[in-house]
């Protein structure tokens, strides 16, 4: 197909980053459903890095080192990392990552793609406030 693909590692060490009651408290808060114990979320998060990086062998392009952008809850991108984060993500992504005339995003255009997808989340996904457009996955 010709595609170039790039694609990041899980930037999280469950057992380093988060530990198990910091897990837990996590797992409630995003999965409260989840009855996944912390050992077989750290060893699956382990085997789907180990996946990734094998992928690089096969021609697609793996984002690397992303952890020092981790937000609070350490599993996220921090908010105020974000614009860097993308900038970074799209010069790898361009392979130029030591380009200095890639254009940076700014913190200004990056609040308002996460105000409009915070709008779409909470007034399309959680309250239903509006119909999901068509073209919305």
């Amino acid at each position: 197909m010709g595609a170039e693909i790039s694609i990041t590692s899980i930037s999280v060490d469950l057992e380093k980053d988060v530990g198990e009651c910091g897990y837990r408290v996590l797992r409630k808060i995003y999965f409260p459903f989840s009855d996944t114990p912390f050992a077989e979320a750290a060893q699956a998060t382990k085997e789907i890095n180990h996946f990734i990086e094998g992928l690089s062998s096969q021609g697609i392009h793996v984002i690397r080192e992303l952890d020092r952008y981790q937000g609070l809850d350490r599993i996220h991108f921090g908010l105020l990392h974000s614009s860097r984060l993308w900038s970074l993500i799209a010069s790898e992504m361009f392979h130029s990552p030591n380009d200095k005339t890639c254009r940076l995003v700014s913190w200004r255009l990056m609040r308002k793609s996460l105000i409009a997808n915070c709008i779409r989340l909470f007034g399309t996904d959680l309250f239903q406030l509006r119909e999901r457009e068509p073209d919305l996955f």
